[in-house]
């Protein structure tokens, strides 16, 4: 109660006298100019200088501790409104969607060792525009020409991962785009890794310009983003 009535001296001084000082020295100058004119007037008017802003200062404060409540509720009535709209805006943030978005870039398709499998390693890009979320898991359907839809499985990168060829690729697991995201956050700002899928597809099958590839996210929520697009545009 104590600094309620504190604020209120204080926003009835603070402005009355900012007004007195403003009118003691007009009234300095305009005085100093007539008594420098007529002398006479001086002994007056000198008595005047202080008695004037004195009068119109107690006026001035007598006004504003009147009003000061009414000056205080309105000024606490706009930090309330303020305080509403940076919550409002904050919790519209919040739930604001998840909006992923994917691009796949580069491809590499290969027989893995000993197996009769076919690896795809997939250069992809990650954003997301909306509010942030989790990926959870990674989906790619692989549609050859007049063939069924055949689901490929997700591996992991391991720490270093060696690409037969001319020339050898050598892959490491920090390349790996779950790595990345793992460190992270996915934002607007893409995040581009390698994703490693296998396929009980032939090289033969999986490389043909008219085999589509279609690459799915799964984030914590349970919605699915994807990206199609085949061999031919890679």
């Amino acid at each position: 109660m104590f600094k309620y009535y504190c604020e209120l001296f204080k926003f009835a001084f603070t402005k009355a006298w900012a007004i007195c000082l403003e009118i003691l020295g007009v009234m300095t100058i305009l005085i100093g100019l007539i008594v420098l004119f007529l002398p006479k007037c001086g002994v007056t008017l000198s008595n005047l200088v202080w008695m004037i802003p004195l009068f119109i200062f107690c006026i001035l404060f007598a006004i504003r501790i009147i009003i000061a409540p009414y000056e205080k509720n309105k000024e606490l009535e706009k930090k309330i409104v303020d305080l509403e709209n940076i919550n409002n805006v904050k919790k519209a943030e919040e739930t604001k969607p998840t909006n992923i978005g994917l691009l796949m870039t580069g491809l590499n398709i290969f027989h893995i060792d000993n197996s009769n499998l076919s690896g795809i390693l997939i250069d992809t890009k990650i954003w997301n525009t909306g509010t942030p979320c989790a990926i959870i898991e990674w989906i790619l359907r692989i549609t050859p020409k007049e063939q069924s839809t055949q689901k490929a499985h997700y591996r992991n990168i391991p720490e270093t991962f060696t690409l037969s060829g001319n020339p050898t690729i050598t892959i490491h697991s920090s390349e790996s785009l779950e790595y990345k995201i793992s460190t992270n956050e996915i934002n607007n700002t893409p995040i581009e890794g390698k994703l490693y899928f296998c396929t009980k597809l032939t090289l033969e099958t999986v490389t043909n310009p008219s085999t589509i590839f279609n690459l799915s996210v799964k984030d914590i929520t349970g919605n699915y983003y994807h990206q199609s697009k085949s061999i031919k545009d890679f």
